[in-house]
């Protein structure tokens, strides 16, 4: 990805991205010492209560499951939600945002979106331009291919937040092949800011190097 410094994290959803992983949550935090973030009892609460307020455990695929690991390890624990999605930003480029969407058909459905129709319209590695529903999104063209894996990355997390219902935002982490998404009602975010910058949620945006990415 020369000349793009969307980075890929080696932060704490690194290896957090795919069902296997989900499955040794736990130790890894365990491992890397995370279990010891300043996780205190009255931040835990307030997540809950954000979390119950906003309804988030609706499109958890196991709400009791993950609500007893923030209990115990706080917003750490979101890393394993059912609600996450990894976002390689070099598959992007090459044409797979429309296979992402795809992919996320049925966590979109719980969140009441009717998934519209996705149409490449061109790929050809110099322009990629796709249509969703009525809407035409230019994900790169050959003035800027060069800059193709942020702009596909910017472009998935658009055309999701373009998707979702008010209360919900797909947010960002890292970049790169490490690039990662998770659906979450705003008044969660604030509470990332335990974390250490590189793994905390954000919106990506077109202005390099770093692309909105906390750094």
């Amino acid at each position: 990805m020369e000349g793009q410094k969307l980075c890929s994290g080696g932060g704490i959803a690194s290896v957090v991205l795919g069902a296997k992983a989900k499955h040794i949550f736990r130790s890894f935090f365990a491992v890397l010492g995370l279990m010891t973030l300043p996780a205190h009892a009255e931040d835990i609460n307030a997540l809950l209560a954000a979390l119950d307020q906003t309804k988030f455990w609706d499109a958890e695929i196991a709400p009791d499951e993950l609500r007893e690991r923030v209990m115990s390890d706080g917003v750490v624990a979101l890393f394993g939600s059912s609600r996450g999605v990894s976002l390689d930003a070099e598959d992007l480029a090459e044409g797979g945002i429309a296979q992402t969407l795809n992919d996320m058909t049925p966590l979109l459905a719980s969140l009441g979106v009717n998934p519209p129709k996705i149409e490449t319209i061109e790929e050809d590695g110099y322009t990629y331009r796709l249509r969703i529903g009525s809407k035409t999104y230019d994900v790169y063209t050959p003035e800027n291919h060069q800059d193709s894996w942020a702009l596909a990355f910017i472009a998935t997390v658009q055309i999701v937040n373009d998707l979702l219902p008010e209360g919900q935002t797909f947010y960002a982490f890292y970049g790169g092949h490490d690039g990662y998404g998770i659906i979450m009602p705003p008044e969660t975010k604030p509470f990332f800011d335990i974390l250490p910058k590189r793994d905390r949620p954000y919106i990506p945006v077109n202005v390099p190097p770093w692309y909105g990415q906390p750094h």
